[in-house]
């Protein structure tokens, strides 16, 4: 379950941002699909969760000090939130700022992305394929489990076009199905609740 789901959200990711470079670079949506799984791949075989964590905290620092500083300037100088990014994002006067907002989301979607990759990885080692031998064997299986479904997520984002909302849903859904045996077992079972 937990790997069908983080799958999807997965491909949320890789879908949501190729669409934002696509819309920042002008390049083909399949290429972008490209460069945004290699970028996270890549990282996300080769760094673990060590990369992925360092990643994410930072990620969100950068985050936390760009809304610090932003959100008033996008409220009062856009007429509110929304209508400030569209504003920042499609301004000719600073249309530097507006691209580097959809960069910083970009970043962020790729961060995630590793994120997801990761818990794919460690899911499948330690819930999936039978107990290894030693903590280097653990590793070349979390590695090939991550690439090959790395994989499967770029195929179906290249193949089908954009539905990030839908894919969220989906992801979202399957999440919410699987614990609800948790939650019953936890309110009526005697040995899950101690």
């Amino acid at each position: 379950i937990l790997l069908v789901s983080v799958s999807a959200y997965l491909l949320r990711a890789i879908q949501g941002v190729a669409t934002l470079m696509r819309s920042i670079t002008g390049y083909d949506y399949r290429l972008c699909a490209v460069i945004v799984w290699l970028a996270f791949t890549a990282f996300t075989i080769y760094s673990g969760s060590p990369g992925v964590l360092l990643t994410d905290t930072i990620m969100f620092l950068v985050f936390l000090a760009a809304a610090l500083v932003a959100v008033p300037f996008l409220i009062r100088a856009g007429g509110g939130w929304f209508a400030g990014i569209e504003a920042l994002a499609n301004s000719g006067a600073m249309p530097g700022i507006g691209r580097l907002l959809l960069i910083g989301i970009s970043a962020a979607g790729i961060s995630s992305a590793s994120t997801f990759l990761s818990l794919i990885g460690f899911s499948v080692v330690n819930d999936i394929l039978p107990e290894a031998e030693s903590d280097r064997k653990k590793l070349a299986r979390s590695r090939w489990a991550m690439l090959a479904v790395s994989l499967i997520v770029l195929a179906l984002a290249y193949l089908n076009p954009p539905q990030i909302f839908l894919i969220m849903y989906f992801g979202g859904t399957v999440i919410a199905g699987a614990w609800r045996l948790v939650a019953f077992g936890s309110v009526w079972s005697r040995r899950l609740s101690r």
